[in-house]
């Protein structure tokens, strides 16, 4: 062979080695070009989130009876006290914290909650990069997850369910990285550390999501149970469990004594207060539900799919549900392995939830979903990405990206408008400067005030400086009421305010004892009975339009006999009366 032969031959091979490096290379690039657009984007996209959830984020208030209750526990801790109920330390720490840190106001709560909203959208796209290891299904889950009108909603307001999301996408995020193949035995302690961690932490955060943890801890040990490779001796399994159970659970010690330790509340305090809790909505169920017990089950799992995600991703994530467990026993796999990480908590807690404690609630159950909101969205798309042949894994993730892109394009999230001020916010601005605790504003029968720190009453707009009828348990006349209670001010409605719920006799004794007026029968036997589905044998009536509307007639005429003039008209709301000061 001659030395022309032999080079051709001995290159051959050397040229095709080169091409493939050749290929490798710009593979390799082009997965970086791709990973860096999609980091793009979800820069992108967070910003665009925060732009929309902090708009007007000063001036908007603060509404619903739920969140001045957890202003007023966040108030009550940071000034030493803690007479209130202590189920969940954990929010009530960050809220402390958000005082601390914006100031005691309207808006320091939900600019944490906001800000949690925006670090869950990076949150949901390292998890699903995690498990479907395609950064554009990553960046697909990540747009739906932003701009979902549920979680959108409960991000706008001082409620636990995104700040209880955080934590549970963290702990999903390490459940996965601790059962991953490639990480090493230490890595692994660790990220189970971090798992029970989070966990107790979004226990601590809403009480309902401990059975979050007990799927996480079967997700921790169910690879040692199932290998997926390499077996191991029972011995070796055994300490393998014992280490990564002695990981977990020390890190729910350290994920319960942080808001202990930041609440000053006692472990037995919690425990107490969360056993009370679960009492109470016990009770209130059995009274609501009054033996059918498929009120539940039938609005939950309707609220919590179609209504939350859609027809596309119930659909999706249902397929999923049924295709993973399959298809990780006929083939354990590392990709089946990390959906079925996901899987195993969203299943125990939806089936708990239905099956151990079927709690009634008169609002929606979507807000039960918002923790696990994440979790599902990734588990549907990526379920669908990872269970897709190979050779068509590339054709799922184009239609999965074209379909996100459908779905938050046609949203057009870049459009929205500054959310309205509260009618809370609105009457505290207008007479802020001119109610003082000599001159308190008196509130109507009809401007239901459920307990005296909710609305107006807050200590964040008027506190004791606002007088609410609708409470008081004994009636007296209307000058009886204003010398006792130092009114120097009257809100008559213009617009019927939200009615309460009263007994029909005590409306009737309102007006003739305090207004000194007798109604007219009819309008008393017109008042509607409190909606049974929710109230059921309750016989109470609701304050309808008609009674509102009668009640600031009848206001009208007592404050002009006794000289009174109107000092603010709040359009669409009420005028304001000053009283005469006293001679």
């Amino acid at each position: 062979m001659d030395e022309l032969s032999r080079r051709g031959l001995l290159s051959e091979p050397s040229a095709v080695a080169s091409a493939a490096a050749g290929r490798l290379i710009s593979f390799r690039h082009a997965r970086a070009a791709v990973a860096l657009v999609c980091l793009a984007m979800l820069i992108a996209i967070m910003t665009l989130l925060a732009r929309r959830l902090f708009a007007g984020m000063t001036s908007v208030g603060m509404t619903g009876i739920d969140t001045f209750a957890y202003w007023k526990d966040a108030n009550d801790l940071l000034h030493g006290e803690h007479d209130f109920l202590s189920e969940r330390p954990a929010f009530d720490a960050l809220n402390v914290l958000a005082f601390k840190t914006l100031g005691v106001n309207d808006y320091a709560i939900r600019a944490f909650i906001a800000a949690f909203a925006v670090a869950n959208v990076a949150l949901v796209y390292l998890l699903s990069l995690a498990v479907a290891r395609n950064a554009l299904v990553a960046l697909a889950a990540a747009g739906v997850y932003a701009f979902n009108p549920t979680l959108l909603a409960y991000a706008g307001t001082e409620l636990p369910h995104v700040t209880g999301a955080t934590f549970v996408l963290i702990a999903a995020l390490c459940a996965v990285l601790a059962i991953s193949a490639d990480a090493n035995f230490r890595a692994r302690l660790a990220a189970t550390f971090m798992v029970g961690a989070a966990s107790t932490s979004a226990i601590f955060t809403h009480e309902d999501l401990a059975f979050l943890a007990a799927g996480y801890l079967i997700v921790i040990l169910l690879p040692l149970a199932v290998p997926a490779d390499r077996p191991l001796v029972s011995g070796g399994r055994a300490r393998m469990a014992a280490a990564a159970l002695a990981a977990f659970v020390l890190g729910s010690a350290a994920g319960a004594a942080w808001p202990l330790l930041a609440t000053g509340f006692e472990p037995e305090r919690i425990l107490h207060d969360m056993r009370a809790l679960e009492a109470t909505l016990d009770q209130n169920s059995a009274v609501r539900l009054a033996g059918d017990w498929w009120i539940v089950p039938r609005r939950f799992l309707k609220e919590i799919t179609v209504d939350t995600f859609g027809r596309t991703i119930t659909a999706l994530a249902t397929g999923a549900a049924v295709a993973v467990p399959a298809a990780f026993l006929w083939k354990r796999a590392d990709d089946l392995r990390r959906l079925f990480t996901l899987e195993i908590p969203i299943v125990l807690y939806i089936a708990a939830f239905l099956l151990v404690i079927p709690i009634y609630l008169e609002g929606t159950y979507k807000r039960l979903i918002v923790p696990l909101a994440a979790l599902i969205i990734v588990f549907a798309v990526g379920g669908t990405y990872l269970l897709s042949q190979r050779l068509l894994r590339g054709l799922a993730g184009i239609a999965i990206v074209a379909w996100a892109a459908y779905v938050v394009i046609g949203g057009k999230p870049w459009q929205f408008a500054t959310p309205p001020v509260t009618p809370y916010r609105a009457l505290y601005d207008e007479i802020k400067d001119r109610v003082t605790a000599h001159r308190k504003l008196l509130l109507p029968a009809c401007y239901a005030v459920y307990k005296p720190w909710v609305g107006i009453g807050s200590p964040v707009y008027l506190g004791d400086n606002a007088v609410p009828i609708y409470p008081m348990q004994n009636l007296v006349s209307f000058d009886a009421l204003i010398a006792a209670n130092h009114i120097g001010y009257v809100y008559v409605a213009l617009e019927p305010p939200r009615g309460g719920m009263w007994e029909r006799d005590r409306i009737e004794q309102l007006f003739v004892t305090t207004y000194g007026v007798a109604p007219d029968p009819g309008l008393l036997d017109r008042l509607p009975r409190v909606p049974q589905e929710v109230w059921r044998n309750d016989t109470k009536v609701e304050w309808s339009p008609e009674a509102c509307a009668f009640e600031a007639k009848v206001m009208r005429q007592l404050l002009d006999r006794r000289g009174a003039r109107v000092v603010l008209m709040i359009p669409g709301m009420a005028d304001i009366y000053e009283l005469r000061r006293p001679e």
